[in-house]
């Protein structure tokens, strides 16, 4: 029964990550194709629908085969063990409901408000979609807590229905698993070997900051892109005080970087500023 119970999860998480995260991410493409809610490149544009469409599925794809990761008291986590967690979580809960009470309509309906809620909740800590803006996020989590009613709403009577005699995971869920297992092994083998080549050269690291600067009055200055994004500062003092030194003025606006912030890189890494002037249209 055991062996049941942890093909029963496994099952929950495909079809939660490829139904409730997977219908998710096509809902927003589709939101942002059709002009509905914006994209920023780095300025907030409506992009075309087959520029929405390719770069949400490849968004989508990167999320599941490079797995980012993040790091919580000191452990590093790829964050797509967030939906597992949830996952895991309705498909205890669907058990726990099955043996404490009978079949009832209002099994179904708690099961789907604990789905709606939590699948909500999780898209602040990792969405299937870029979050641009407060619009981008709450259609986001709005679309994806009703995704997630649905699937809880429909999960109980597969749950309830389960029988030792044969196993939950059908033929289309082993080849969702396996394709996965087969993607992420040849990208995490083909990282793995460039890094080996990359270390064995032993040199410092690079790390390279694109930036956008306008000319305005004043000493040079760092500002965030747009007022819905949060006013980080990716340049450090050292490096606006030597840009002022060399009698640079204007606004400085990080568009993006190479590497990552967490974990932080090694001592020896060498930072390069990257930037290229905007002219304002006559």
């Amino acid at each position: 029964m055991i062996r049941i119970r942890l093909f029963g999860a496994l099952r929950t998480i495909l079809e939660y990550i490829v139904f409730v995260m997977g219908g998710t991410a096509m809902l927003v493409m589709f939101a942002r194709g059709m002009g509905i809610l914006w994209s920023r490149t780095p300025e907030f544009v409506h992009p075309g629908f087959r520029a929405a469409l390719v770069s949400g599925c490849l968004y989508f794809y990167a999320l599941l085969i490079y797995m980012p990761r993040i790091v919580i008291w000191g452990l590093v986590i790829p964050q797509v063990l967030s939906w597992v967690f949830v996952a895991v979580l309705l498909y205890v809960t669907a058990l726990l409901l099955a043996k404490v009470s009978s079949h009832t309509p209002v099994n179904r309906i708690v099961l789907s408000v604990i789905s709606l809620y939590c699948t909500g909740r999780v898209i602040i800590f990792f969405s299937p979609a870029l979050l641009y803006d407060l619009a981008s996020i709450y259609f986001t989590m709005s679309f994806a807590g009703l995704l997630g009613g649905v699937y809880g709403f429909f999960l109980f009577p597969r749950v309830r229905s389960e029988s030792p005699q044969s196993s939950p995971m059908l033929l289309r869920h082993w080849i969702i698993a396996g394709a996965w297992i087969l993607l992420f092994s040849a990208n995490w083998g083909r990282t793995e070997y460039q890094l080996i080549k990359i270390h064995s050269v032993k040199d410092p690291k690079l790390q390279l900051y694109f930036v956008k600067w306008t000319p305005a009055e004043g000493e040079v200055r760092e500002e965030p892109i747009g007022k819905p994004v949060p006013s980080a500062h990716y340049l450090t003092d050292l490096e606006i005080e030597e840009l002022r030194a060399a009698g640079l003025t204007g606004i400085l606006q990080t568009c993006g970087h190479t590497g990552h912030e967490y974990p932080p890189p090694p001592p020896e890494t060498r930072r390069f500023v990257a930037s290229g002037l905007v002219v304002a249209p006559r």
